[in-house]
């Protein structure tokens, strides 16, 4: 039996995204863990550029979810099957647009499923690997993430993806 991060829906959704070419990065504490942060999380923070783009809805709806705008104080949520661990996300704090952090996203594989995802770290910094490391060290930036000067937040023992469910690939330019 296979052992999967992502549920069925979820792998569902984010194949769908990047099939109906609907732009989207995984952001926070998600992106940090898939770049070799040592920290455990549960959700997945979405960043997209807009919730305009009928091809989102339709993403939800074929992984048997559906997206919910929201109004007033409600956020923007998925729902469905798709409720429990994604959070969207229409606006960043102390980075650049969509377009210029979308410009450096790096692409990451999970469970076979090809994810855009915010680079922690300028292509001009430190690099991260291109290939998961067995001991994975945690970037000094804080791009993403509350904007604290500690590296990371909390130094929990977390068991990493095996190399073959995870893979991390140079931004493409």
């Amino acid at each position: 039996m296979d052992d999967f991060v992502l549920t069925e829906p979820e792998r569902t959704f984010l194949a769908e995204l990047r099939a109906r070419a609907v732009p989207y990065m995984v952001v926070g504490l998600t992106a940090a863990a898939l770049q070799g942060a040592n920290l455990t999380t549960v959700d997945i923070e979405l960043w997209f550029p807009t919730l305009e783009n009928p091809q989102l809805d339709a993403a939800a709806r074929a992984a048997g979810g559906f997206l919910v705008s929201g109004f007033g104080m409600m956020p923007a949520m998925l729902g469905g099957p798709l409720s429990d661990r994604f959070d969207i996300v229409t606006h960043m704090s102390g980075l650049g647009s969509f377009a210029e952090e979308a410009a450096h996203a790096r692409r990451v594989t999970v469970d076979q499923v090809e994810l855009d995802v915010l680079a922690l770290s300028p292509p001009s910094a430190d690099p991260i690997p291109t290939t998961w490391r067995s001991s994975p060290r945690a970037s000094r930036s804080t791009r993403g993430t509350t904007g604290s000067s500690t590296p990371w937040l909390g130094e929990s023992a977390t068991t990493p993806l095996p190399p073959e469910r995870r893979r991390v690939a140079e931004p493409s330019s």
